[in-house]
């Protein structure tokens, strides 16, 4: 039962730290990242509320709903910029490999 505890306020800090990024109007992660980091957390939170640990999984939610913001967010500059949703890094484009 403690475990379950020292989980929640894990992940309430967590929350907590995603609300500055969610606000700012322009630095957001990359969109893949994104798409990679909601779609763990909310595996994450599946498991948590399958195994019946509510208090770990309600917040949870919330930074699975945190993450798929920004994502939707960072889609939304992209496209108001004319930039593709994935850019590659530059030493994988670049010529003289």
């Amino acid at each position: 039962m403690w475990a379950e505890y020292v989980l929640a306020s894990a992940i309430w800090i967590l929350v907590i730290g995603i609300l500055p990024t969610i606000l700012h109007k322009t630095e957001k992660p990359d969109f893949l990242t994104g798409i990679i980091t909601t779609s763990a957390i909310a595996g994450i939170t599946t498991a948590y509320g399958a195994l019946g640990l509510w208090a770990s999984a309600i917040p949870s939610a919330l930074i699975t709903l945190g993450w798929l913001t920004l994502t939707v967010q960072r889609l939304l500059i992209n496209r108001k910029a004319e930039q593709p949703l994935v850019q590659l890094p530059r030493w994988l484009t670049r010529k003289d490999f």
